[in-house]
């Protein structure tokens, strides 16, 4: 992303006002030893990710003990290295290249020129193949400073899309405009009527910082969660939820396409309204109470729409969330393969993509960080003896198609092994295991069909999805684990 500078001189002015000690800031006269520059920005970037800086910055104009304001000849932007512009040679020996900005400024009736320097966190940056960081006053190898490098390393590999800075330099009003943080914080239970109470609170909830100019920095974790347009964003443009009703069980014909433009966190209740609508059977009264009855569980949608959303690819561009609705089925498909294999979604453990984005939608209730999403969504389905669930990873993203209520009869040989080996993860993860019993149910049928389920729980077997709990357990009383717990 592009380095944007309203007010030059305010920066200037509060980068006079750190520490001596800053190491993310040097400060110079004239200096203009190219190769010295070049130890320089590497040293600054590698400070910067140690110190979890967005940006670094190197001045001329201001001396370095006093950071009294001197002037300088120093014109970046005119000066070569041999017949290359200098700043050109400089993206060509960093490695990996930080984004620089040159600003000149009048200040104090005098000119100070600033080089602003945005690390790339992908890794330490280098200058001609060697790295560079500053101890104390001291530029020093970074090989020298083995600790040094493991904490680069260990920073610049949690980093991720959603903590970037997705729009520099933001005023109230522009946060007014673009981010509906008021619906976002009422969703997060947050109620005040005071506009300072709440940015107060979208700085502790890390989704803005106050910059060196006095503005705003607005991370994209704000953006997805709230924006009321993602379009207006390069790096979220047509990202929105898509939600496609057809007619029939194929893609012949679509009765509606709706592309969504806000953000997930905001839209999420309005989505799923718009998804179940597509599913309402009829209705029916509990408690004196009007009700709808859904093909499919509510609770298995959201669970699954909210999968989707939380850990999809920000850096797949133009791909987003799709929810197709069909006569049989729902697909839910989203940009990025799964991080886990496809068949431990329900007993794994919870990792994601987008850990932030996680944590916010798990406080606006929105989804959970346990892991125990699926599970709750399997199990709804075994309620109403559904077909079970397919989760794939096809071409780079993750699709889950939910099926439409079918007889046991017409499930198919596969089909019927999966929901054997969903239904003994869950036995498993809730302390039990799984019997011909307690699969008979899950399918629906009467004790009369226990054969039936034998050869489902033999099929299993044989497919290496299911093993016994015991290796000479009798039948009558045969229990059975998923593959991976014994």
């Amino acid at each position: 992303m592009n380095i944007k500078i309203d007010d030059a001189a305010s920066l200037v002015e509060n980068l006079r006002s750190l520490p001596h000690e800053t190491d993310w800031v040097e400060f110079k006269h004239n200096y203009e030893n190219e190769e010295g520059i070049g130890k320089y920005i590497s040293a600054l970037c590698n400070a910067a990710i140690l110190n979890e800086k967005d940006d670094a910055y190197l001045v001329w104009g201001i001396e370095d003990e006093t950071h009294k304001v001197v002037g300088t000849n120093v014109d970046v932007r005119k000066k070569k290295k041999g017949n290359s512009p200098f700043l050109f040679w400089l993206s060509r020996e960093l490695d990996p290249s930080p984004t620089l900005h040159v600003e000149t400024v009048e200040y104090e009736g005098m000119r100070v020129e600033l080089l602003c320097i945005r690390p790339p966190y992908e890794r330490p940056v280098r200058f001609k193949g060697q790295a560079y960081v500053r101890v104390g006053t001291a530029q020093q190898r970074l090989s020298d400073h083995p600790e040094l490098e493991r904490s680069i390393w260990q920073i610049t590999s949690r980093f991720s899309f959603e903590e970037s800075i997705i729009e520099p330099n933001a005023t109230l009003e522009n946060l007014d405009e673009k981010y509906d943080y008021t619906k976002l914080l009422n969703v997060l239970g947050v109620r005040t009527s005071s506009k300072e109470a709440r940015i107060t609170k979208l700085e502790s909830e890390g989704l803005i910082k106050i910059n060196l100019q006095g503005r705003y920095d607005i991370k994209s974790l704000l953006a997805i969660s709230c924006a009321s347009d993602l379009n207006e964003f390069s790096a979220l443009r047509s990202r929105g939820a898509r939600v496609i009703s057809f007619d029939g069980a194929d893609k012949g014909h679509a009765a509606d396409d709706i592309e969504g433009k806000r953000g997930y966190a905001v839209v999420f209740e309005n989505l799923l309204k718009v998804m179940m609508s597509r599913l309402t059977l009829g209705e029916y009264f509990e408690g004196g109470k009007r009700r709808n009855h859904y093909a499919i569980p509510e609770e298995t949608i959201r669970e699954f729409a909210a999968n989707a959303i939380v850990h999809q690819d920000f850096t797949k561009q133009g791909e987003r969330p799709t929810f197709e609705v069909y006569s049989d089925r729902v697909r839910i498909i989203n940009p990025g393969v799964p991080l886990i294999e496809a068949d431990r979604f329900i007993d794994s453990p919870s990792r994601s993509r987008n850990p932030s984005f996680a944590g916010l939608m798990r406080k606006a209730g929105l989804c959970e960080l346990r892991g125990s999403g699926v599970d709750r969504a399997v199990r709804a389905i075994e309620r109403m003896a559904l077909p079970p669930p397919l989760i794939q990873p096809v071409e780079g993203s993750t699709i889950v198609t939910v099926f439409k209520d079918r007889p046991f009869a017409k499930l198919t040989p596969e089909e019927r092994v999966r929901a054997c080996y969903q239904h003994a993860c869950l036995k498993y993860e809730g302390g039990e295991a799984m019997s011909n019993s307690s699969l008979r149910e899950r399918f629906g049928l009467s004790k009369r069909q226990y054969p039936q389920i034998s050869n489902v729980i033999r099929d299993s077997i044989e497919a290496k999805k299911i093993v016994p709990e015991n290796e000479d357990q009798g039948k009558r009383y045969a229990r059975y684990l998923p593959y991976w717990a014994r």
